[in-house]
């Protein structure tokens, strides 16, 4: 559904302002980014899909947790990009940041 949104997003709305709309209404994400704050920061990451990250495009990180979020959501598509299998890439990626 946020990948969605995102396609879908309007003409000049950022892809984190849609991730931080999707948030807001959806009760177990804010239940989830409340007690981890990282995970706000790690969706956007994982929306962005970029295998190296681009400051200008992605915008500042308001808090070291979201700015960790936004580094171990990242690290996502590299992983992937790098292992044989989707599976074998989420395993390899859960166990480098066990966090998440």
């Amino acid at each position: 559904q946020l990948m969605l949104r995102v396609k879908e997003r309007e003409k000049g709305k950022s892809k984190e302002e849609v991730v931080k709309a999707f948030i807001q209404e959806n009760k177990a994400l804010q239940e989830l980014v409340a007690k981890e704050k990282f995970f706000e920061g790690l969706l956007c990451a994982v929306v962005w899909n970029r295998l190296r990250g681009d400051a200008s495009k992605e915008g500042t990180a308001g808090s070291d947790e979201e700015k960790q979020g936004r580094t171990i959501g990242g690290r996502l598509a590299m992983v992937l990009a790098t292992t044989l299998t989707a599976k074998h890439g989420i395993d390899e990626w859960s166990l480098q940041f066990p966090a998440a």
